[in-house]
């Protein structure tokens, strides 16, 4: 599922084990770069989990959250990979 110009929802999965909902997308076009910004990428995921109100009941929860994104024109290669705990979307 597209989510905005070069980023795709590939899919999600939950592992129980953790309590970890994982999130893996596929970025194209001028994001697909090993020169992201990855700091400020972090930083932005951490926010966006913790305004992100459809998320509420996982978050009293205490659920992780889990991103990968993968690269396109280098099939396979991840080129971020972001965790988000309790403690740092509170």
């Amino acid at each position: 599922m597209p989510v905005m110009e070069g980023v795709v929802n590939d899919s999600m999965t939950f592992d129980e084990a953790t309590r970890t909902i994982h999130y893996y997308y596929t970025l194209s076009g001028i994001l697909d770069t090993t020169a992201l910004d990855t700091k400020n990428i972090r930083h932005d995921v951490i926010e966006s989990v913790k305004n992100n109100t459809g998320l509420k009941k996982y978050k009293e929860n205490k659920f992780n959250f889990a991103y990968t994104y993968f690269s396109t024109k280098n099939k396979g290669k991840v080129l971020l990979d972001v965790k988000v705990t309790p403690e740092q979307y509170k």
